[in-house]
């Protein structure tokens, strides 16, 4: 390995910061993805992989709504938009939700203001999503945070709780964020996993008795398993086989893939009538395609949950694996409210967002925030709303008593800000369906039995 000078480390020893260039001065590549063969750590700057002094350098470039507007109401998201190695990750869908979100409120204001979004890539690591979401309340003034799975919700709380900032799950259904000490402040869209244990037991149980369940040891995945086993009988609990693997281990490395491939092999042994896996999209192909090539694994009835339900998966040799299998997760979304999101993102995507998880959940957090902002500016108007004025408003959009209005939250967003702003409570029915939110920020869990069939999803109950 070299180390040369480039001018993007020109710029960067101007600032009393220094970063390593890897390789010769000619044009090397054009995106990060293309540095990841020679360090996971490099980014593509001026052409050139390099080092860079940050290791958050790029990471939070994307900036979503009012970038010229006077003193705009800013939310920051942490959410997976690339793996490790650069490339795009699965869920990135969910950001382009938030997007479309963004541009629909811009164009009718909120109380007047503007709303802007800046997007931070986490990687798929709870620990930078930690860091970058303290970063995007410190240097960016964010009010509201959004972020992806339980365990970036769980590591972004302790930001949320210690600056006084609002923060909305998206795709975190762990049980443990029920049980935070967050005084208020974290919510969530979509509902907890306790009650997809419960239908996943349901579902599962009438035509096995031996189970093997292979999970990600993070929060989703541990909260997930221990709904579904917590659900069995006592004998029931004793012919179930598990085993667990670490949420950072990559699908991209050899040493990544033998620690998976060594689970698969000890699950074939088992010999199960059914295969639960409970896992990452990052982590699922090599897990599908691991399965269809292991006899007993293939022979048993797989069994997935709801972060499997993403188009990515249904080509090629994972879309093979996937034919048959059953799953759960939140009730598919449906309704005039949905087919307008529904028409307005195939039109910005070209993508379905029936065929990914969590779309509609993320669309109504931005939409959720911004209902909320109006009740804390029409509380205290010419000032940014706070963590607690957003809760208080949040706390008026799920208000179900007679003197409440009932609004559909993006077709009738003005009317319903309006209200807000004059201090009325109230009820909004999202994109994802009814918004009702209990005592702890948790709206209610419907869920659904879906299947692959013919190399698409279909709703079974």
């Amino acid at each position: 390995m070299t180390m040369r000078f480039s001018p993007a480390l020109a710029l960067a020893l101007a600032t009393s910061a220094c970063s390593l260039v890897i390789g010769d001065l000619s044009r090397e590549c054009s995106v990060d993805a293309d540095c990841a063969s020679r360090d996971t750590a490099a980014a593509c700057i001026e052409g050139l992989c390099v080092i860079p002094a940050d290791p958050y350098y790029g990471r939070c470039e994307r900036t979503i709504g009012a970038t010229d507007a006077e003193s705009p109401i800013v939310f920051g998201a942490v959410m997976p938009v690339t793996k490790t190695d650069g490339t795009p990750d699965g869920r990135a869908g969910r950001v382009e939700a938030m997007a479309l979100a963004v541009q629909e409120i811009n164009q009718r204001g909120i109380v007047g203001k503007k709303l802007q979004l800046r997007v931070c890539d986490t990687r798929g690591s709870a620990t930078d999503a930690e860091k970058l979401a303290r970063r995007l309340v410190e240097d960016h003034d964010a009010v509201g945070l959004l972020a992806g799975g339980s365990a970036d919700v769980l590591a972004v709380s302790s930001v949320a709780t210690s600056a006084q900032v609002l923060l909305m799950g998206i795709s975190s259904t762990s049980p443990e964020i029920s049980d935070l000490t967050d005084g208020g402040l974290v919510w969530r869209t979509a509902g907890s996993d306790a009650r997809q244990g419960e239908v996943l037991r349901a579902n599962l149980l009438p035509t096995t008795t031996r189970v093997t369940i292979i999970s990600v040891g993070d929060p989703y995945g541990d909260g997930l398993r221990s709904a579904f086993v917590g659900a069995l009988s006592a004998e029931m609990k004793d012919k179930v086989r598990m085993f667990r693997f670490a949420p950072d281990v990559s699908t991209t490395t050899d040493e990544g893939k033998a620690a998976l491939d060594g689970i698969l092999d000890d699950a074939n042994d088992t010999v199960p009538d059914a295969i639960l896996i409970i896992a990452q999209v990052t982590h699922l192909p090599h897990l599908l395609v691991g399965v269809r090539n292991r006899p007993a694994l293939k022979a048993a009835q797989l069994y997935l949950t709801d972060s499997a339900r993403n188009a990515t998966l249904l080509t090629g040799e994972t879309g093979a694996a996937l034919e048959n299998a059953i799953g759960t997760g939140p009730k598919s979304p449906s309704g005039d409210s949905f087919e307008l999101f529904r028409q307005n993102f195939l039109q910005e995507t070209r993508i379905d967002p029936r065929d990914l998880s969590y779309t509609a959940h993320s669309y109504d957090a931005v939409y959720l925030l911004s209902l909320a902002s109006a009740w804390a500016l029409g509380r205290a108007p010419g000032s940014a709303p706070t963590g607690q004025g957003l809760a208080e408003g949040l706390a008026k959009i799920s208000d179900k008593g007679p003197a409440s209005s009932s609004f559909s939250m993006a077709s009738q967003f003005v009317a319903a800000t309006g209200k807000l702003a004059a201090g009325e409570a109230i009820d909004v029915t999202g994109t994802s369906g009814d918004l009702d939110f209990d005592e702890k920020g948790d709206p209610a869990a419907e869920v659904e039995v879906w299947r692959v069939k013919d190399g698409a999803f279909a709703t079974l109950r």
